[in-house]
């Protein structure tokens, strides 16, 4: 397992990384995880294809863009 270094691009997420073994193939399995507000967010995705890294970003991006403009309930 790894840490990646804070992004600036993402203040407020921490990342990591491990890689596995399934069947006989190689696994990346990605976490990124904050703290809003009362809640503690995390997502986690895994790929037998690391070359699918532009599709898992702009995920990434698009999840963390949903959490970060998400208004707490009144």
């Amino acid at each position: 397992m790894f840490k990646s270094a804070d992004d600036s691009a993402t203040p407020g997420w921490s990342k990591a990384a491990f890689t596995a073994r399934s069947d006989q193939g190689f696994l990346m399995s990605m976490i990124y995880a904050t703290i809003r507000s009362d809640y503690a967010i995390k997502a986690r995705i895994t790929t037998p294809n690391p070359k699918n890294n532009d599709s898992i970003q702009k995920f990434v991006a698009e999840f963390q863009k949903i959490v970060n403009e998400a208004k707490p309930k009144a």
